[in-house]
């Protein structure tokens, strides 16, 4: 890992020192492809664990996926139309698209047929129960 900082760096360095255009936009290109690989080699390191967090997260992926591009949409057109500045905007548009997103996502992880029509897997919980007070 550390030889991996260290010639990274080194790379970039060497990039500043020889200002040929060409040479510069080859070591420019290595550069960044050594701290993609750096990140990317460092992340599968120190992140390759489970949490309890990640079934939950894993599960409301497909929705949130599906929802996220027309609720922004729908809150970008009525926020763009109005005289804030620029960043007040994106922040706007930002925190409220994903707390509707997110309201849309737990509701829809209550409800079956939701979660059939969004890619998620139904639960059998509660269908089982319903079958077994039936049967009794």
């Amino acid at each position: 890992m550390i030889v991996g900082i260290i010639s990274t760096l080194l790379v970039g360095v060497v990039a500043v020192i020889f200002y040929n255009y060409f040479l510069f936009w080859i070591l420019g290109i290595t550069y960044m492809w050594s701290w993609l690989i750096l990140i990317l080699g460092m992340a599968s390191k120190h992140l390759n664990f489970n949490h309890k967090s990640r079934k939950f997260l894993n599960d409301n992926v497909m929705p949130f996926y599906i929802l996220h591009q027309t609720i922004m949409v729908i809150i970008g057109f009525f926020v763009v139309q109005t005289s804030l500045v620029i960043i007040l905007k994106y922040l706007i548009i930002c925190t409220v698209s994903f707390a509707i997103i997110i309201a849309l996502v737990l509701i829809i992880r209550q409800v079956n047929i939701l979660r059939f029509l969004f890619g998620m897997s139904l639960k059998k919980k509660k269908l089982a129960e319903e079958v077994s007070k039936n049967n009794q």
